[in-house]
């Protein structure tokens, strides 16, 4: 849970709680090396695949960026503030999804989609060293 503090001009501040909800109601999965992943992204606007990964500094991680004729699916990686470091969209059969880690940290990997396609997907997560 996250707290934002308002600070009025004049007067004594007002505090505020918010709480996020997962909208597609998935469970967030931990990936680890050579793991395969495989899934289904639904055909709504809201519909995405969620996954934990710890990295080490130095670390790079791999994927084969899946995408279908016609289909695409994008992969995004956020740092544990929910901050975009890297995401690609489409790609296709021989192309890779590469990131080197700069600090040690869970990141969060996500797979949606642009077109409101039904997607099924399937990768292999390489982390080296």
């Amino acid at each position: 849970m996250y707290s934002i503090q308002f600070v009025p001009l004049t007067g004594s501040s007002v505090s505020m709680s918010l709480r996020f909800i997962n909208g597609n109601r998935r469970s967030t999965r931990t990936l680890v090396r050579n793991q395969t992943v495989s899934a289904s992204i639904a055909d709504y606007g809201c519909d995405y695949d969620k996954f934990l990964l710890p990295l080490n500094a130095g670390q790079t991680l791999r994927l084969n960026t899946p995408s279908q004729t016609g289909q695409l699916v994008c992969l995004g990686l956020c740092d544990p503030r929910g901050i975009g470091v890297a995401g690609t969209c489409g790609g296709g059969v021989g192309n890779e999804f590469i990131y080197t880690a700069t600090k040690t940290d869970t990141y969060h990997l996500l797979f949606y989609h642009t077109d409101l396609a039904t997607h099924n997907y399937s990768t292999t997560v390489s982390i080296t060293p």
